[in-house]
Parts: structure tokens; sequence; C-alpha cells
């Protein structure tokens, strides 16, 4: 296509669906000062937009990893103030008692208060110890009586959550306890009330809380000795798997 040809200043000559079109070269120019006014609103609405879009992005990807800070909002992990109880369970616990090793079933229930954790609000609570108590039957006579030993005035016991979707949990319960081996007539003929020299900790990774069915494992052998004489071993709890049931 041959276009028609145009050296005047005034004319720019532009080609629209094959037709040749003139247009005034005075309507296609600015002066300075407008086109620094649209090159800034061009910049604003860009640098808007991109905000926008990143503010969305953000909201997004919360929602489809679903941080901690939000499960906690919505509830995974327990309200702060409330009070937990569950059901104990301990088969086949292996203690020594004055040189005899045992091994005999316990059962009992545990109440927890649930209470902010200082050192990580957000993805945690602290379990305070309300009460503790389980029982057992000596294999040779006997019974065997589990308490938690003071108020718990500073908890060491956490609830971490791990993960939201699904949510998963880690659970640790450090423990004060007084124990009560009752034998009467036997080895020991007035109940012996011991304590452990170090609390007792126990571990576990249950799916929900209160666990239901899960199992919580010893770490260590606890050591039972007289709250007046902390240096002498009366009585170990070598094995202690716990499993937590809903009551």
């Amino acid at each position: 296509m041959d276009l028609p040809a145009d050296t005047s200043d005034s004319v720019i000559t532009t080609v629209i669906f094959g037709s040749v079109h003139k247009t005034p070269q005075w309507r296609n120019t600015m002066n300075t000062a407008q086109q620094n006014f649209a090159n800034g609103r061009r910049k604003f609405l860009k640098s808007a937009t991109v905000a926008a879009l990143g503010v969305v992005g953000l909201v997004a990807g919360s929602l489809l990893t679903g941080s901690p800070a939000q499960a906690t909002r919505q509830g995974a992990l327990p309200a702060v103030g409330t009070e937990v109880k569950a059901g104990i369970v301990v088969e086949k616990a292996q203690l020594t008692i004055k040189g005899e090793q045992v091994e005999t079933n316990f059962d009992g229930e545990s109440t927890v208060r649930i209470e902010t954790n200082p050192d990580d609000p957000t993805n945690s609570v602290k379990l305070k110890a309300v009460s503790h108590r389980l029982t057992a039957d000596l294999p040779n006579g006997g019974t065997v009586t589990i308490e938690h030993n003071g108020d718990d005035a500073n908890p060491q016991s956490v609830l971490k959550l791990t993960s939201t979707l699904p949510p998963k949990y880690e659970q640790a319960m450090v423990l004060n306890l007084k124990v009560t081996i009752d034998q009467p007539g036997n080895r020991i003929d007035q109940p012996l009330v011991l304590v452990t020299k170090e609390p007792m900790k126990l571990t576990g990774t249950p799916a929900k809380f209160p666990p239901d069915g899960d199992l919580m494992q010893l770490q260590n052998p606890i050591d039972l000795v007289l709250s007046d004489d902390l240096n002498t071993t009366i009585a170990t709890i070598e094995k202690f798997p716990v499993k937590v049931t809903g009551v």
C-alpha cells in the first residue's frame, strides 16, 4: 500500500485498519508538566496495584498453609482458663520396691488447667496439674497410689501445636509425684510415702487434645525417695507406658 507523501510539520500521518488518517500534531503533544503528572499517576497506580496483590497473596498463602496463629484463634489449642480431665491407664508398669521387681497395672484420672505459655503464646499452652491420681494392686498384696505432689505453682508441662492441617501436637508432662505404697503384713508394715527425686517426664504426640487412646512414654526411670532423705532411693519406676483416654 502506498502512503501519500506529506512533509508538513503540523500533520502526523497514521494508518488505521488500512486507511490513512491525518491527525494534527498538537493533539499528540504534552508539555513537560502534563507529562510529569501523567508519569507520576501511572507510577502511583502501579505501586498501589502491586501492594494490593501482595496483601492478597499473603492472605491467600496463610489460608492455604494454616498458620499456627490462625489455628489458635480457631480453637486448635484449648482455651486458656479451661480445665481438661482425662482417664489414665498404665499397663505393665514396672517398679522396683526395696530391691523387689514388680509389674502391675494402674488406672485413674488426671485434670489439668490450661494456662498461657509466655515463652510461646501463639503455638503452645502450659498444662497446670490440678489433680492426678492413679492406683494399682501389687501382685503379692497391697496397693500403690500415685498422686500429684504440691500445687504445681510453676507448671512445666506444655502442649505445643506443630501442624494445623491436620492438627498435630507435642505434649510433655512434667510431674512431681507422691507415691504411697501400702503392703500390710508384707515387707512394708506401714504405708510408705515417697516422692519423686526428680520430676517424672512423659512425652507423646497426640492426634488431638484432650488425647483419646494416645500413648505417652516415660523418658527416664524415676527414683522414689523419702521427703526427708533425698539421697536414699527406696523404689524406682522403671517403665510407665501411659495411655490417655477420654472421660
